[in-house]
């Protein structure tokens, strides 16, 4: 299990923000951040979280889709 603080890390991550932004904000080196990066628990975290985006993605546009296609057609 992650600890609280790269499970931060593997948020970040997860929605693009770029490594160095990540080591600076966090504290970090950026060859800590790509180190962690690698680590299976690390690697699994962020597998589930693109998961869940995209899941979420899906759910967003069966509800927001129909909506926005009858404004287009308007």
């Amino acid at each position: 299990m992650l600890d609280p603080f790269k499970s931060k890390v593997c948020e970040s991550l997860a929605i693009g923000t770029p490594v160095i932004n990540i080591a600076k904000v966090r504290g970090v080196s950026r060859q800590t951040t790509y180190d962690w990066k690698k680590l299976p628990e690390v690697k699994a975290r962020l597998d589930q979280l693109g998961h869940e985006y995209l899941s979420e993605t899906v759910d967003m546009m069966h509800v927001e889709g129909p909506k926005s296609m009858k404004i287009l057609l308007d």
